[in-house]
């Protein structure tokens, strides 16, 4: 009985054009990768007068498309399984298909098939540039064997982990989402535990523990099992297929469990599921209540009904949890930065005691230079911040859609501009909360470390060095802006919110990692006029704010840091007004009906309609 199933799988597979779009770019990419190692063998081997770099390129292409190929099957299995599930909720075609004679597990077998041959077509677009270059690079017929294997083994059970995911969320980006979000805080917890080990028990004594802990987990590391591949001999040998022998049983047995777990719950939570349509959730304890509806209903409905929490599941957890565990999370890395960065000789408590005499001076001359560690730490707030509005916008209309409300929506007087802005900024409203919550304390140590000390020894130091930690608040703000005006414009061209999800992903990072590189030139000008500023208060004021190296020479880092804040600042700007009038233009234009004589138009000036002429009134009846 999985045959019907199957063959329905391949036969919409084959329908669908964005399959065959993704092997092109696919396709696309590594050939221009091939192009890129091209050129730099080739100016390479031009600087030191050898014409023989083919092997070279092979090589490099081979160790590059192995790490690249299971990267991309770690992203695209999750992407193309879970709507084999979900989308059939979506759609209302999965009670249908629980009432045939079709049983659970023919469903999930059936779904896992056809979707498994869609991934692996993908995947097998680079093999033969593998087979072809590989050979040309020294690589074996073994680690051939050895991809192919254990892509298999892989997109087996990362298809089975999808689906049983997919059983337990409504949707496809839920599913996906709770996936990687349970994986990241499985390993996050595993180093949580294996780094507390170390305090109660001896390092020799945790490591130990650790590498036995840790050592079945190798076997799901790609990089791990194909390792002996690269080695000559028949050791190698021997030991690759050992590798994947263990391997098949490792995911082997993942996938068993999880189809089993998920043929079995399938008939149950998706009844769950219906049963619960429409049914008020329970609230957890010390929840604030919600204020009244403001004169502006869709921002008072993200802000105090939606909230910020990209999951369902999440949504039960209490604001003021989720607002202090963030402000706990960043004073312990702040805190494990500043110890791992003591100068030698000084213990924690010899650092906690010259901040408790209130001695700033010494206080800060007890670390080594951390800059660069507390930059990293802005960097993933400022990731993980625009990430959970992106999530958010990205599914603020497509979710609706889903939820078969935004005909609704567009029925009401509100206009386009309020339905569109409304839910931008009350996403952005809830998530100002989070910022005040990893800012405050960040600010709070960056005073301790950085401004106090500088400010006891010039005032004008100690002033000055709020500039920067000011300028990236403020290009994380404005991050977080883009984001939800990408979010908001992929979200009103999108039926679903998977695919709204990817496009903002796309338009949101890769879109403004690309318009960053052309204006590198003219941030280089601005970074140097700003060393030059800095240079002339250090000579007036005898201050250093220019830093300087060993041997005096002024370097050129904080300027082109100053200047790449203010460039991205005003670029996230003006990309945002221009997602934002976008998003407007496409629900006034294509989806809205003007029914309501107030309503501003987006329309060029041709098409506009005309305002002189009052709209008739319907004639009365008698």
């Amino acid at each position: 009985m999985i045959g019907p199933l199957f063959h329905q799988e391949m036969l919409l597979g084959g329908r669908r054009s964005r399959e065959h779009v993704f092997r092109w770019v696919y396709g696309g990419w590594l050939l221009l990768q091939i192009a890129w190692f091209f050129a730099g063998e080739w100016v390479a081997s031009l600087m030191r007068n050898d014409t023989d770099f083919t092997i070279a390129v092979c090589q490099h292409f081979t160790s590059v498309f192995v790490v690249q190929h299971f990267l991309l099957l770690l992203l695209a299995t999750p992407a193309f399984v879970a709507g084999g599930v979900s989308d059939e909720k979506t759609r209302g075609t999965l009670q249908y298909l629980l009432t045939t004679d079709l049983a659970s597990v023919h469903i999930i077998v059936g779904k896992l098939l056809g979707r498994i041959v869609q991934v692996l077509l993908l995947a097998l677009v680079g093999l033969p540039l593998l087979c072809f270059l590989g050979a040309f690079g020294g690589a074996e017929p073994r680690l051939i064997l050895g991809v192919v294997l254990l892509s298999v083994e892989m997109v087996v059970g990362l298809a089975s982990a999808t689906l049983l995911a997919a059983v337990w969320s409504r949707h496809t980006r839920d599913a996906v989402l709770g996936l990687y979000g349970f994986a990241v805080g499985a390993a996050l917890l595993g180093a949580l535990l294996l780094g507390g080990l170390r305090f109660l028990i001896s390092a020799t004594a945790a490591d130990a523990l650790a590498a036995f802990l840790v050592a079945p987990l190798n076997y799901f590391n790609p990089v791990y099992v194909l390792e002996p591949a690269f080695v000559p001999g028949a050791e190698g040998t021997h030991d690759l297929f050992r590798r994947l022998f263990v391997g098949l049983f490792v995911w082997g047995g993942l996938s068993l469990g999880c189809l089993a777990l998920a043929a079995w719950r399938l008939r149950p939570a998706y009844i769950r599921q219906l049963e619960g349509e429409g049914r008020k959730k329970g609230t957890w304890f010390l929840r604030a209540d919600r204020p009244a509806v403001s004169q502006e209903p869709v921002r008072w409905k993200e802000r105090h009904v939606e909230g910020l929490a990209p999951l369902p599941s999440l949504k039960r957890v209490p604001r003021w949890l989720g607002v202090a565990a963030i402000a706990l999370a960043t004073a312990a890395s702040s805190g494990l930065i500043l110890w791992s960065h003591l100068t030698p000789g000084v213990a924690p408590a010899d650092a906690l005691g010259l901040l408790a005499r209130l001695d700033f001076a010494a206080f800060g001359a007890a670390f080594l230079p951390s800059e660069d560690a507390f930059l990293m730490q802005a960097v993933a707030a400022l990731l993980l911040l625009t990430l959970l509005v992106g999530i958010r916008c990205s599914g603020s209309v497509s979710g609706e859609r889903e939820r078969l409300t935004w005909e609704a929506l567009l029925l009401t007087p509100l206009t386009a501009q309020q339905l569109v802005r409304g839910k931008l900024w009350g996403i952005m409203g809830v998530s100002y909360l989070f910022v005040a919550a990893y800012a405050v304390p960040a600010l709070a140590v960056y005073l301790l470390v950085f401004t106090l000390p500088a400010a006891a020894k010039s005032p004008i130091v100690g002033v000055l060095s709020l500039i920067m930690p000011a300028l990236w608040l403020m290009v994380t703000l404005l991050a977080m802006y883009y984001i939800g005006a990408t979010g908001m414009w992929s979200s009103v061209r999108s039926k679903g919110s998977w695919r709204s999800l990817l496009s903002t992903l796309g338009f949101g990072y890769v879109g403004a990692f690309l318009v960053y590189l052309p204006t590198t030139p003219i941030l280089l000008v601005v970074a140097l006029i700003i060393q030059v500023i800095l240079s002339l208060i250090d000579r007036s004021y005898g201050t250093q704010l220019a830093p300087t190296t060993a041997t005096g020479v002024v370097t050129y880092a904080l300027g082109f840091i100053s200047a790449t804040c203010l460039g991205l600042m005003l670029m996230f700007w003006l990309a945002a007004r221009l997602f934002l009038n976008g998003a407007q233009r496409w629900v006034a234009e294509r989806e809205r009906t003007r029914h309501w004589v107030d309503e501003p138009s987006y329309r060029s000036t041709r098409r506009r309609i005309s305002r002189s002429r009052p709209i008739p009134e319907a004639p009365r009846e008698r």
